[in-house]
Formats: structure tokens, C-alpha cells, sequence
């Protein structure tokens, strides 16, 4: 399950009814309502999912929350599930450096860049060919 960080509608990742759909509820989301691109925050693990569709996401794994020592609410678990019933949620404060940096790659189209660096097998130092040769 994720959150939309455009439009605030939480969706399953995969169709949750088992439908064998061509595609998952995220990038479906993503072409009717976002014009093909969002982001997802999950819900149950620290990390943020930028959907390009008809591109995978990609994740970053770290968490929106964090604590006056940095930790994350998992690393506060240290594994342990049971711990969360325990768990001082008033500690864990919006991660406001995490915000901005997230806000800087996807206005600037840092994840897109680097994803199609990756598929296009391109080292950090290369630029992306503009007519898309190699």
C-alpha cells in the first residue's frame, strides 16, 4: 500500500482484487491522474517509490520520519515488530533535509536521469545523448 504524494489517495501496489492486469495500480494511477509520473510513499517500508510509468520504480529507502538521533521508526524497531505497540511516535518528527532533497531530485529530474543512465549503461560522468544516438 502507498500514499500518493500529489493527490494524498492510498492504493495497493498490485491490483488487490488478484486481477492479472498489464500493469500495477501505481502506474495506472499514475497515466489517468499524473500525466504518467508520481510518487508513492510506502506504507509499511521507509522508502519512496517514483513512478515514471511505463518505467519500474524506482525506490529510494529512506524513511519521511526520523528522530533527534536520525533514526528511522524501522531502525527505532532494531527488527523487532512487536516494539511498534511501544513506540514513541511524538519523537519521530518530519524529516525536513529528506523533504528537500526529494524535492530537488524530482524537480530537476535527478531519478529519471539516473535511471535512464542505468538502462542505457552510461558511467556518472557521461551525459545523456539529446537525440537519444549512443
Amino acid at each position: 500500500m502507498g500514499l500518493c504524494l500529489i493527490c494524498g489517495v492510498v492504493i495497493c501496489q498490485s491490483d488487490c482484487r488478484g486481477h492479472n492486469a498489464s500493469s500495477g495500480n501505481w502506474n495506472i494511477h499514475a497515466n489517468l491522474f499524473h500525466m504518467g509520473s508520481t510518487a508513492f510513499y510506502h506504507l509499511f517500508d521507509p522508502a519512496i517509490a517514483i513512478i515514471h510509468a511505463p518505467q519500474n520504480v524506482i525506490s529510494i529507502t529512506k524513511s519521511l520520519y526520523s528522530d533527534a538521533f536520525g533514526q528511522s521508526i524501522n531502525e527505532a524497531l532494531q527488527g523487532e515488530e512487536k516494539a511498534l505497540l511501544k513506540l514513541d511516535f511524538k519523537k519521530f518528527v518530519l524529516n525536513s533535509k529528506f523533504i528537500e532533497e526529494l524535492q530537488h531530485m524530482i524537480t530537476h529530474h535527478e531519478l529519471e536521469k539516473a535511471y535512464f543512465k542505468t538502462m542505457l549503461n552510461l558511467n556518472e560522468e557521461q551525459e545523456i545523448p539529446e537525440d537519444g544516438s549512443l
